[in-house]
């Protein structure tokens, strides 16, 4: 079953490049607006950095028990919550 549109909150993560003052970082956004910037960990890859400044947000904002789909875009991920339990092994939801 292919999800086109989920009633969950999400959280959109983008990477923006060095400045002349500021090293890589990685921008999380909820859809409610809610952000932050963490730096670019350059011991993690690059889906590490995405998916660990998506768990500093969600710990920010009490999103904390739930599971997670995660899908690219152009320019960083989108993870999308989701009831625990909604998940099944294969991937499916139920």
């Amino acid at each position: 079953m292919q999800v086109l549109f989920s009633p969950y909150q999400h959280i959109t993560t983008k990477y923006l490049g060095p400045t002349n003052t500021r090293g890589s970082r990685i921008k999380a956004l909820t859809s409610s607006g809610l952000s932050i910037t963490v730096g670019y960990d350059d011991v993690l890859n690059n889906e590490n950095n995405h998916v660990a400044a998506a768990e500093l947000l969600a710990i920010k904002v009490g999103w904390t028990n739930t599971e997670w789909v995660t899908t690219t875009t152009e320019t960083g991920y989108i993870f999308t919550q989701l009831p625990i339990g909604s998940i099944t092994h294969t991937g499916e939801m139920q």
